[in-house]
């Protein structure tokens, strides 16, 4: 009596309840969380507002044109397209073809670090786009080796990459290709693997590096075997530079989709960061050919926090995430957004990740 709590205020509420016989208190299952994956059977499901869209909208009723939610939500795209038309502007001159292979032919940019990373760079269908992946790290002399691995396109589209590449002229880069397509997932840890530097910086082709990341990942005094080292930046849309300097374990991820949820869920789906080689492969190489759909920057963050390791956010750094109709998440939407929510599900019940029971709920190509 007398104290009041600052946090976790509840307890006041325990101790009016405990010992009386004049309440009942109710099991979660009267307010169960969507997609918790608590041990109760749902009675009243809390939903995720944010997934069902405005209150009228909820309530099965239509948003009004000029009602309060329909403007806010109206003016929110208007923002977002603005900023992202800027940001294309500025990006088909910048990132053009004639000024990475201008960027190219300057003098390496020299350091005195001794540590040599690779960049992996997995590749489909994206002969119009992997100059962009390149830009920023042809000339970096602390990125020793380029690896693009071809996910099965097509003969022409995979012909096309390779005029594209070597009119860039760039000795460190090699390219290789498999005749079938299995996927992103497979793709981005072979790619990894063909590595032979001991850190790899695993990337998709549609993305660009930014110094700002690189120069991150080299103020580290020390890289760690259980850690990857991610950018908190995806520019221009997609912030979670909140959670910069922050290292995340399980626990840490289950807290975050809780509290931080539209934060940490730009995060959960990023796939662009620094990686150990030996450690990487070692995690997941068993689980390549699950069939995760487009969610599979989800399913290895899930992997790799799950089996003990942790993710590490460096501060001021970011990546250039490109949106395009030939985004693999566009076209494979509707079974990745499926796959998310039981990952998701997975997190909340802080469900480790064990090969047979993930192999009966994901399966195998």
């Amino acid at each position: 009596r007398g104290l009041i709590a600052v946090w976790h205020d509840e307890s006041h509420w325990n101790k009016y309840l405990n010992g009386r016989d004049d309440v009942k208190v109710l099991s979660p299952s009267y307010m169960y969380p969507e997609g918790s994956g608590l041990d109760w059977t749902p009675i009243i499901m809390q939903r995720r507002k944010n997934q069902l869209g405005t209150l009228n909208r909820i309530r099965g009723l239509k948003d009004t044109l000029f009602s309060k939610s329909a403007i806010k939500d109206l003016l929110r795209k208007i923002k977002v397209r603005a900023i992202y038309s800027v940001f294309e502007f500025k990006d088909n001159i910048t990132c053009s073809l004639p000024a990475v292979r201008l960027q190219a032919k300057r003098s390496p940019r020299m350091s005195n670090d001794k540590r040599k990373i690779s960049v992996a760079i997995t590749c489909y269908k994206r002969e119009a786009m992997i100059h962009k992946a390149l830009k920023n790290i042809t000339t970096d002399d602390r990125v020793s080796e380029i690896v693009i691995l071809d996910d099965g396109s097509p003969e022409d589209s995979f012909k096309k990459m390779t005029e594209v590449v070597k009119s860039i002229n760039c000795p460190k880069i090699k390219i290789h290709r498999r005749e079938n397509n299995l996927g992103v997932l497979a793709t981005k840890i072979e790619s990894v693997a063909l590595c032979t530097n001991d850190w790899v910086i695993m990337f998709d082709s549609d993305n660009t590096l930014d110094k700002s990341y690189i120069d991150a990942i080299f103020d580290q005094k020390e890289w760690l075997d259980n850690e990857i080292y991610s950018p908190s930046f995806a520019y221009p849309l997609l912030d979670f530079s909140s959670l910069g300097g922050r290292k995340l374990n399980f626990a840490d991820m289950r807290n975050l989709l809780i509290t931080k949820t539209d934060i940490i869920e730009k995060f959960l789906n990023n796939c662009n960061y620094l990686v150990n080689r030996k450690s990487f492969v070692a995690t997941l190489e068993k689980y390549k050919m699950f069939n995760v759909y487009a969610a599979d920057s989800f399913f290895i963050n899930y992997l790799w926090v799950s089996t003990g390791n942790y993710i590490a956010l460096l501060p001021g750094s970011k990546y250039v995430h490109r949106i395009h109709k030939q985004s693999i998440w566009r076209e494979l939407s509707g079974p990745s957004s499926i796959v998310f929510e039981k990952l998701r599900s997975r997190v909340l019940s802080l469900k480790k990740a064990e090969y047979d029971d993930v192999k009966n709920e994901f399966g195998i190509k």
